[in-house]
């Protein structure tokens, strides 16, 4: 048994409904007893079934209407014929298939059919179009004939109704995506927004600071020892500025389709004592614990963003202290850039990778960064061929990844495969 219950909002709403249903049942009442013309006495009272049906909260006794149209067909199997009979059960099979769906309006529409039909049967059985075999022994023919074709009309109305109702919900459906990807659309405006503003204070501050440390040493008389500071500096805001950059350019032909990959043997050891010099100072609490000839197969210009930007975020994130390791296994290279600091929520594990993750965090919104650096290493290394996955657990956590190889190079040229290939 269904029932559908009103809110508070919805029930003034349906309060006038239920007057103007009361007062047009009552005139169908009366209609039905004084009318000389049965046939639109039941087409107001088909009309009160359906006012009737749309107005909840409302109890439909399902079952019991299954029930009562399997009876009527029975009953017109036994009296005018199969025909008739099969027609009628035909009926309330259809009618049994949308209550499984459970759609509201698919099963007001059965409970239309299933209770008006008898009823405008009811009718003609008043009027005597169509006798009662128990008092008028009837033409079988145009009897039979005559109740199949109703059964096969409110049928036919029926799967109308469903397929209306099927095309409705289709319309909303669509309805629901354009909003939905309007909604997207309008969040991805917003993100680049802040992408473009963040863009530009990122391009800023290290112009800014290049721009007023030259005026300085052109305007002004520096002493040597300033001059080397002030030069260190620029060097390192030049060094975030290139890295900055370079990240920028990397995205965007990642987003065209992919980075090509150059693979030659580089030594994990040096080209990491390499990028931590670009830090400066700040590097001060990294500790490279790459031994010198971890060889590994890649390209040694993106091998150095990925270290670049795992050992900045370890920086930016973190806490010290922060080391890298780098050990052979196998065919592969494990590599690691690991901090003393929380590490990442969980709640934010399933975004990490995402581009723009950060434009979204308010907690790491302060830091400075496009937010494109793990996405970035994430393409890098599986363009080598590797994996790069969070540590969460033990004392230190961060970022390992896989590279291959130097002897992944030998084994894949002694294999018996390409020695053969080879002749």
């Amino acid at each position: 048994m269904d029932n559908w219950a009103l809110t508070d909002v919805e029930r003034p709403v349906y309060r006038w409904r239920r007057i103007v249903y009361s007062l047009v049942s009552a005139g169908a009442m009366i209609g039905l007893i004084v009318s000389p013309d049965p046939r639109s006495v039941a087409t107001v009272v088909v009309f009160v079934l359906t006012v009737a049906l749309s107005l909840p909260p409302i109890r439909i006794p399902i079952r019991g209407l299954l029930l009562l149209d399997l009876a009527v067909s029975v009953g017109v199997w036994w009296l005018y014929g199969p025909v008739s009979g099969a027609a009628f059960i035909a009926l309330a099979v259809v009618a049994v298939g949308p209550f499984l769906m459970g759609a509201r309006e698919i099963r007001l529409l059965v409970a239309a059919a299933l209770l008006t039909v008898p009823a405008e049967v009811g009718l003609h059985f008043l009027a005597g179009e169509v006798p009662l075999p128990l008092f008028h022994p009837p033409d079988p023919v145009p009897t039979s004939e005559f109740l199949a074709g109703q059964a096969i009309q409110a049928a036919l109305l029926l799967g109308i109704g469903i397929l209306m109702v099927g095309i409705a919900r289709m319309l909303r459906r669509g309805q629901r995506a354009l909003a939905a990807d309007l909604d997207r659309q309008r969040e991805l405006n917003s993100l680049k927004d802040r992408f473009v503003a963040t863009v530009s204070h990122e391009l800023r501050t290290p112009l800014t600071s290049l721009k007023g440390f030259t005026r300085t040493l052109l305007e002004d008389e520096v002493s040597p020892s300033d001059q080397r500071e002030f030069l260190t500096i620029m060097s390192d805001q030049a060094e975030e500025l290139h890295a900055l950059i370079e990240d920028l350019i990397t995205f965007s032909r990642i987003g065209a389709g992919g980075v090509t990959v150059k693979a030659t043997p580089v030594d994990l050891g040096e080209l990491t004592g390499a990028v931590l010099s670009g830090f400066g100072a700040r590097a001060g609490g990294v500790s490279n614990q790459v031994s010198p000839g971890t060889m590994t197969l890649a390209d040694a210009p993106r091998v150095r963003q990925v270290l670049r930007n795992l050992i900045d975020n370890a920086l930016k994130y973190g806490e010290s202290p922060i080391v890298v390791t780098a050990s052979t296994h196998g065919t592969q290279v494990h590599c690691a850039v690991l901090d003393s600091g929380p590490g990442i929520e969980r709640a934010h594990l399933n975004t990490v990778f995402e581009p723009y993750a950060r434009l979204v965090d308010d907690q790491t919104m302060s830091a400075p960064g496009l937010g494109l650096g793990l996405p970035i290493v994430h393409e890098l290394v599986a363009a080598h061929g590797g994996e790069i996955r969070l540590v969460t657990d033990g004392a230190m956590r961060g970022f390992e990844f896989t590279l291959p190889s130097a002897r992944a190079t030998w084994a894949h040229m002694l294999s018996p495969v390409n020695l053969f290939a080879s002749r």
